[in-house]
């Protein structure tokens, strides 16, 4: 199987390039071994295989024959060939208001401490109220107590046992300093390649990656990068496309795409 004489036929217009490469060779050798359609050759990587053509030269199958090989690069602007795909799973790390962690506002099988009630949806009917006062509120007013009298009658008036465990359990890591606390968060990072030119149109919105393999349960999933990379003036685009991971992300803040 050899390059014949005259080849490759090089041709390049507005449009893309072109480039023709023909063999010569016995014919079963040339059928083996030529390429797929939107494969890419040895010697052309950025160039993809657009058509193939083998043909005996008049003495049947069992003869020499040719065959054709057409690359074509339009660079980028119609080809759409998805030459590979890596979807990979990594860890990172959100920081978060030490309010939100699970132990105050998990339920029971999320790690809560304080028999499942939630500091973001409990309400308390304080004494001497006669309505419910929202856990939360009292959490602001306990933490922002001008003196320690205050701080004393506040709390006084929680009848609600594990509330008032809650408030004060969050009250001593708070005043120690942890008003934040670290919470481990998925990442799905998919990387492709391709001749096409990629368009990003959902970044920074709510969206789960499809047909991603191992995608953790539980999460909801913001677009948080998309990078795109040319190799070369006529090369082939990678996209490196990451969503990550939270328990919750504000909707208000984050709307889906």
């Amino acid at each position: 199987m050899h390059l014949q004489p005259g080849y490759p036929d090089y041709t390049a217009n507005a449009a893309g390039e072109t480039i023709v490469l023909v063999y010569g060779g016995p014919y079963k050798v040339l059928m083996s071994g030529k390429p797929s359609v939107s494969q890419v050759v040895a010697g052309y990587p950025y160039t993809p295989v657009a058509t193939v053509n083998a043909k005996p030269l008049g003495a049947g199958v069992d003869g020499p024959g040719t065959l054709t090989i057409t690359l074509q690069q339009d660079n980028g602007s119609t080809s759409s060939a998805l030459l590979d795909q890596t979807d990979e799973l990594d860890w990172t790390e959100l920081t978060r208001a030490i309010e939100l962690h699970p132990r105050y506002n998990g339920t029971a099988g999320q790690g809560n401490a304080f028999g499942g009630t939630r500091l973001s949806t409990a309400a308390v009917i304080l004494s001497g109220d006669s309505s419910a006062t929202p856990l939360t509120s009292i959490w602001d007013q306990l933490k922002e107590a001008a003196s320690i009298a205050t701080r004393n009658a506040l709390v006084a008036r929680i009848p609600d046992s594990s509330s008032k465990t809650l408030v004060l359990d969050l009250e001593v890591k708070f005043k120690a300093g942890t008003t934040n606390y670290v919470a481990p968060a998925p990442v799905a990072r998919r990387t492709t390649r391709s001749f096409l030119k990629p368009t990003n149109v959902t970044q920074g919105k709510l969206e789960t990656p499809s047909a991603f393999a191992g995608l953790p349960a539980g999460y909801m999933w913001l677009k948080t990068a998309d990078r795109s990379l040319r190799q070369g003036k006529r090369g082939k685009w990678e996209r490196v496309q990451e969503w990550t991971g939270a328990t919750i992300w504000d909707t208000d803040l984050y709307p889906s795409a």
